[in-house]
């Protein structure tokens, strides 16, 4: 445990000397800005899916940032060699990476919307959100050698994962959206604002922990093989 938290002391520190803080805190000034403008109605409609868009290019690309950054330093080769464990490498960036998503996406709500919503289910939200992007970043940008490699593939991952918009405006309910990992956290972000049914609370929870269950072992193997094997 202490080696863990000697571990995430550090990703913290790394991540505020890269400057990922100082682009969340951006991102919360654009949003805080840029959202009072709109109607009450609109801004209260558009909050949840931007809180869910953030987090997952957030997510998705800090930790790939992330990733070839430690590459071209040597700081896996390095990691390798210690008796660092698999996934406590892994569970440093996620619990590193998503404490800054609900940081950022509480700032936001405070600044935007103010207290009167269901923070329990926000910051569910937000954290099974982030857990998905952030390995599933990791689990694509583990297979290349550096960003200009990794942006285009990026994309084919990257738009799929925002088709639960297609749902929340209701421009599509078909079945097949709700197999989309990240559609758990955009019912949950917007039932942390609206009652939703009950059968969607439910499967959010249930789909989402399985997501997040599913996506931490392919990133555990992808670390395994593309990072381990090939240092």
């Amino acid at each position: 445990m202490s080696r863990f938290r000697a571990l995430l002391r550090w990703d913290v520190t790394v991540q505020w000397r890269q400057g990922l803080y100082f682009a969340a805190a951006f991102v919360v000034a654009i949003w805080a800005v840029l959202l009072p403008q709109l109607p009450p109605a609109a801004r209260e409609e558009i909050l949840p899916y931007a809180l869910f868009m953030d987090i997952s290019v957030i997510g998705f690309y800090f930790m790939a940032g992330v990733l070839f950054l430690e590459k071209n330093d040597g700081v896996l080769a390095a990691l390798v060699v210690t008796p660092l464990r698999r996934g406590e490498y892994l569970l440093s960036k996620v619990v590193s990476m998503t404490l800054l998503a609900l940081v950022a996406s509480s700032a936001v709500v405070l600044l935007v919307h103010g207290w009167r919503l269901n923070w329990g289910l926000l910051l569910l939200g937000v954290a099974i959100n982030a857990w998905v992007m952030i390995l599933l970043g990791f689990w694509l940008a583990s297979r290349y050698a550096g960003i200009s490699d990794f942006l285009v593939p990026s994309l084919v991952y990257m738009a799929p994962s925002q088709l639960p918009a297609l749902v929340y405006f209701g421009v599509s309910h078909a079945w097949f959206l709700y197999l989309i990992p990240t559609q758990p956290a955009m019912v949950l972000l917007e039932a942390a604002f609206r009652p939703v049914p009950a059968w969607q609370l439910l499967y959010a929870v249930s789909y989402g922990l399985l997501a997040c269950a599913v996506i931490a072992w392919l990133a555990v193997r992808a670390y395994e093989r593309f990072v381990v094997r090939s240092t």
